[in-house]
């Protein structure tokens, strides 16, 4: 019998490109190649070839990785761009709070008394 498989979700459907991958996961693999070369070639030629191993792989690594992770159901790339538009965009906090304002209020009420009762002192001092 045939049958076709439907994700319950269409967020979950992802079209591969090229040898099973998507293109999003095609992208960042041609990055850390292109990073990771490019890293080795200038160890190689200042640091040596055991140095400029371990800097390509602490490079490439992670931004390989880039391409198969997802943070709270994004894409990394998405995610990035989401955390750049919050801390560039300035962030205002406004709020009231009521108790400073009764603070205020009894502050008032009891400096009026205190000076009501120092006044009493005074006359009855002299």
């Amino acid at each position: 019998m045939l049958y076709v498989k439907i994700p319950k979700d269409l967020r979950d459907y992802k079209q591969k490109v090229f040898m099973g991958r998507t293109s999003q996961e095609l992208f960042w693999i041609v990055l850390a190649l292109v990073l990771g070369c490019s890293t080795y070639v200038l160890c190689y030629l200042t640091v040596g070839t055991q140095i400029g191993s371990y800097v390509t792989m602490l490079i490439s690594i992670p931004v390989f990785l880039c391409g198969f992770v997802t943070i709270q159901d994004m894409p990394t790339l998405e995610f990035l761009k989401k955390v750049l538009k919050f801390y560039k965009v300035r962030q205002y906090l406004t709020y009231q709070n009521e108790l400073v304002n009764k603070r205020k209020e009894k502050d008032s009420k009891e400096k009026k008394k205190f000076r009501k009762k120092m006044k009493k002192m005074r006359e009855n001092s002299f």
